[in-house]
C-alpha cells in the first residue's frame, strides 16, 4: 500500500460509466456481454477495507482489458480511460504522456508492463486539489488522452 493517504471513502466507476466511456471512444453503441462488462467494471474493487487505490487501479486496468466486454471495440482504451478516471476520483493523476498512452496500453496488454509495479511509480498524489466527480474525471481523461 502506498504511503500516501487514501480518501475516507473510495470512489468507483459504474457499469454505465464504462458504457459511456466506450461510446465516447467509438462514437457508436457497441454490443457487449453485460455479465462480462459487470465483472470487468468490478475489477476496480478490492477485498476487505478496499483502500489500496494504486493496487486496485492496476487490477482494474489489467482485468478490464483481459475480460474484453466490448469484443475488442476499444476495450483497451476504455480500460485505460476508466483507470485514469478512477485514479483521479481517488486523489491521483497517472503520469503517462498522451503521446505514449497507446504503446503503454499495448505493453500492459501483452504483459510487458507489470501494472502492480508501474502504476505506483507513475501515479502522483494530487493533494490539495479538488477530487473530481466521475463525470468530471471521465471527461478530463478523455480530453487528455483522446
Amino acid at each position: 500500500m502506498s504511503s500516501v493517504e487514501t480518501p475516507a471513502a473510495m470512489q468507483y466507476l459504474t457499469v454505465q460509466d464504462m458504457l459511456w466511456i466506450n461510446l465516447q471512444l467509438t462514437k457508436q453503441s457497441n454490443d457487449f456481454n453485460f455479465a462480462t462488462l459487470e465483472e470487468a467494471t468490478f475489477c476496480q474493487y478490492g477485498y476487505g477495507g478496499s483502500q489500496d487505490v494504486l493496487g486496485q487501479a492496476g487490477k482494474f486496468l489489467k482485468g478490464f482489458i483481459a475480460k474484453a466486454p466490448f469484443s475488442g471495440k476499444a476495450d483497451d482504451t476504455t480500460s485505460f480511460i476508466g483507470t485514469v478516471a478512477f485514479l483521479a476520483m481517488n486523489g491521483y493523476a497517472l503520469d503517462v504522456p498522451a503521446s505514449e498512452a497507446n504503446s503503454w496500453i499495448e505493453r500492459v496488454k501483452t504483459g510487458q508492463v507489470d501494472v502492480a509495479q508501474a502504476i505506483p511509480q507513475l501515479a502522483k498524489a494530487t493533494h490539495g486539489h479538488h477530487a473530481p466527480s466521475a463525470v468530471e474525471a471521465m471527461k478530463a481523461a478523455l480530453a487528455q488522452y483522446i
